[in-house]
């Protein structure tokens, strides 16, 4: 057994070397290709495509309205600012900025270049400029899409909507006008994408002001509603809304039943080699949920979401602990609702908020009580903390979930209490600036400076505190590691992270030394590497293209390939050890004919090798979401 496990190590590292190595071995990469680059390439395609025809005046209109109306393109504020930019320090954005600052800007095109300067940094006074750009000249609606889109990436999505629509509306109303220009048509579709990428946290408008193409372009002026909906189908070892712990759960099930074995059985802790196998299985499990979402454009008032969900398991869990090689269905009905809202506390940092109650009607959960329906109240909270450190973002979250679960009497008094309580936070800090990469270039290895998508740090804790009496289990999870976005010209993400649990089990008056009580102790050290590949990239194409059907339109697609391996240290049982790959495909589509709804759809396949008792795991998994927003 230890050599199968020193061999599966090895090969571990090499095929984490060699991913590195793919890593090293790019040629030099092109500086990424901007978004105004892309911009100006695909506004020349549109332009070719469709020329603009402006409307007939009815009256004669007035050289001083006229210019209200025309000047740069709406693109050019951020061109201006992205050239300025390119391949500068952020050090040296900051003397471009104070520069500019002491040339006191006027103009709306300057201002907006100066805002676009503020974003790329975090400069507190970003946010003050996008309004004075749009205070110079009201009657543009391109500096109305920039400060939207930095809403945004905030976070801010009900302030980023009024933008948006404020652009579409003035942007509209220039081609009513007479003076539309060469881009606008391009700059209309951006500000509708931007509308179905700010609302695919929602999922389905159900009021049509809040769905594509926004003909009133009024939606920011009404309250809206919308319907989030999700479906899990698969064979996997835990449940959907867990993290994926199967051999913390495996273990954790082979010293309890040992321990009922010791119990039941004077001191016989003998577990058959078949049992031991049985506990390690992928139980076919299936979950939907649904989230009705109604808020008001009100900068105080957060959402109000209505939940329901099902979930069923087949086989999932123990029936009682004198029978280790038992198995039963489980069921749970949610029935709930919550709160939500984000808000920006001046230029301290931007805070997001949800607070939300479930009622969860589950059967298959008590011990000897298989066929028993039992009402749990669920009451959850989760509070997120962000702001812009220079280019870089950090963000903060502490979540707290508790379940009151009622209390039973099952064997003998002193068992009735139980409670469940789940614990953590999570931080991550994320550097958008160009950063030094590894390259080879003339043959010679270097770092060189390069653009990407973020460079994320990330780092969690959550501890699970489950009364059971006479027990008390506390298991304890640990998270570290760096996602490595954009690279190999934007195509491809890499992430590294080691995930680490401990965990003990408490029996109330009973000293385990002096009974000789089995060790429910665990201690587990996960590596986990993963490689991901943009086939379909949503980031080159921030527009709706006139080709995309009436259904459902690819927006990305992204192969993405996991490899772990999982060991115990210190005195923990060995016995669950494992290693794995997967293969996944993640897609995000987006319909036109259901008001521009985004879904989401994956598609999984895991090997998992149990070398220890020599078996095999073929787990599988298909999802599909509309919407993106947590449920």
């Amino acid at each position: 057994m230890n050599k199968n496990k020193t061999i599966i190590q090895i090969l571990f590292i090499l095929a984490a070397l060699l991913l590195c190595q793919n890593i090293f071995a790019q040629d030099e990469m092109e500086e990424s290709q901007t978004e105004s680059e892309y911009s100006a390439e695909s506004t020349e395609e549109a332009v070719d495509e469709s020329s603009v025809e402006s409307e007939e005046l009815s009256e004669p209109v007035s050289a001083s309205e006229e210019s209200d109306y025309v000047g740069a393109s709406p693109f050019a504020s951020m061109g201006e600012a992205e050239n300025l930019a390119m391949g500068v320090s952020n050090r040296n954005i900051r003397k471009i900025i104070k520069k500019k600052l002491d040339e006191n800007p006027t103009d709306g095109n300057s201002l907006a270049v100066l805002a676009e300067l503020m974003r790329r940094v975090g400069h507190p006074q970003a946010e003050e400029y996008f309004e004075k750009a749009i205070a110079a000249k009201p009657k543009e609606p391109g500096y109305h899409m920039w400060y939207g889109r930095y809403l945004w990436y905030r976070g801010l999505n009900y302030r980023a909507e009024k933008q948006f629509f404020e652009g579409l509306r003035k942007v509209r109303a220039r081609k009513a006008a007479g003076f539309a220009l060469k881009d606008d048509p391009f700059l209309e579709q951006w500000l509708e994408r931007g509308l179905i990428n700010n609302f695919q946290d929602f999922g389905l408008p159900l009021t049509r002001h809040k769905g594509y193409p926004y003909k009133n372009a009024d939606g920011d002026k009404k309250p809206g509603l919308f319907l989030l909906g999700g479906l899990n189908v698969g064979k996997q070892p835990v449940d959907f809304d867990l993290l994926d712990n199967h051999t913390i759960q495996f273990t954790g099930l082979l010293g309890f039943f040992r321990q009922g074995a010791f119990e039941g059985r004077g001191n016989d802790l003998t577990i058959t080699n078949d049992v031991v196998k049985g506990i390690c299985r992928s139980p076919f499990r299936l979950n939907t949920d649904a989230r009705a979402r109604f808020y008001t454009p009100n900068n105080i008032m957060p959402a109000i979401d209505v939940r329901f969900g099902f979930n069923q398991s087949k086989e999932s869990q123990y029936f009682q602990r004198f029978k280790p090689d038992t198995f039963v269905n489980t069921q749970t009905i949610k029935v709930g609702g919550g709160l939500t809202k984000s808000y920006s506390i001046g230029n301290l940092f931007d805070l997001k908020v949800d607070l939300g109650y479930n009622l969860l009607r589950r059967k298959g959960q008590i011990e000897f009580k298989a066929d028993t329906f039992e009402n749990v109240n669920m009451y959850e909270g989760r509070v997120e903390f962000s702001r812009f450190i220079s280019s870089n973002k950090l963000s903060l979250s502490f979540f707290n979930v508790l379940l009151d679960i009622p209390e039973y009497d099952i064997t003998s008094p002193g068992m009735e209490r139980r409670a469940k309580n789940v614990k953590g936070a999570m931080i991550d800090f994320a550097m958008y600036g160009a950063i030094p990469l590894p390259a080879i270039e003339y043959g010679k290895f270097k770092f060189k400076r390069k653009n990407t998508r973020g460079f994320h740090f990330f780092g969690g804790y959550m501890m699970d505190d489950e009364v059971w009496n006479p027990e008390h289990r506390i298991d304890n999870f640990l998270l570290a590691g760096s996602h490595l976005k954009g690279v190999v010209d934007g195509r491809m993400d890499f992430s590294f992270f080691p995930m680490w649990f401990f965990g003990d089990t408490e029996i109330a008056g009973k000293d385990s030394t002096i009974f000789g009580w089995p060790s429910r102790e665990n201690k587990l050290l996960r590596w986990n590497l993963l490689q991901r590949f943009r086939i379909i990239d949503e980031e080159r194409t921030p527009w709706l293209p006139k080709e995309w059907n009436n259904f459902l339109r690819p927006a990305s697609l992204d192969l993405t390939v996991p490899i772990y391996i999982e060991h115990a240290y210190g005195n923990t049982d060995e016995t669950y050890e494992n290693w794995g790959f997967g293969i996944e495909l993640w897609s995000k589509l987006i319909s036109k004919s259901l008001g521009g709804t985004t879904f989401l759809c994956t598609a999984l396949y895991q090997f998992q090798n149990y070398w220890q008792i020599e078996k095999n795991l073929h787990n599988f998994r298909f999802d599909i979401r509309m919407g993106w927003g947590r449920i």
